[in-house]
């Protein structure tokens, strides 16, 4: 038995999971919560950690691979090389992904404190600043709050999400 791997359709990589476990293969998708930011809300979203990737346990022998290819969601089996052999994965990869999302599913942040961020609407367009924090309000709307260099001193600023931006540097 090996790990291969399966190149999903766009964003259809949970339907190709479920429809693989539905023809009873292994079948691994490794997954992590993500901040997304809609309007004033942040909410935590469920995404996978190599968009349209997922992961196959399949024998050279017993398995039967004709079913994948045809199997909604799945776009073909990763090959490489001009044998055009199929990619292998090996087992202590996986194996260290499992654990890894077992224990705790790592968090992709909007914004990390000390970011070098842009502002760009209000009455500060065009100050540079660096990202502190979040803080959410009483009526569920989130803030970040900015420490930015005004008239020689460093100020902290409470911005809707909607003024900023990270910078590209």
């Amino acid at each position: 038995m090996k790990w291969y791997v399966i190149y999903t359709k766009a964003r259809e990589e949970f339907r190709a999971l479920e429809n693989l476990q539905n023809q009873d293969f292994e079948v691994f998708l490794p997954i992590c919560q993500v901040q997304k930011k809609q309007g004033q809300l942040i909410k935590l979203v469920t995404e996978p950690l190599f968009p349209r990737y997922l992961f196959i346990r399949l024998s050279d022998v017993t398995s039967n691979w004709l079913p994948i290819r045809s199997t909604r969601g799945v776009a073909y089996l990763l090959r490489f090389g001009q044998a055009n052999n199929p990619v292998v994965m090996p087992d202590k990869i996986l194996d260290y992904m499992r654990q890894r999302c077992a224990k705790d599913e790592p968090l992709r942040e909007l914004f990390f404190a000390g970011e070098l961020v842009e502002i760009t609407r209000g009455p500060f367009k065009g100050l540079s600043g660096f990202f502190e924090r979040l803080q959410t309000l009483p009526e569920g709307s989130v803030r970040a709050m900015l420490l930015v260099e005004i008239l020689g001193s460093v100020q902290r600023l409470q911005l809707p999400l909607r003024q900023f931006k990270k910078t590209s540097n």
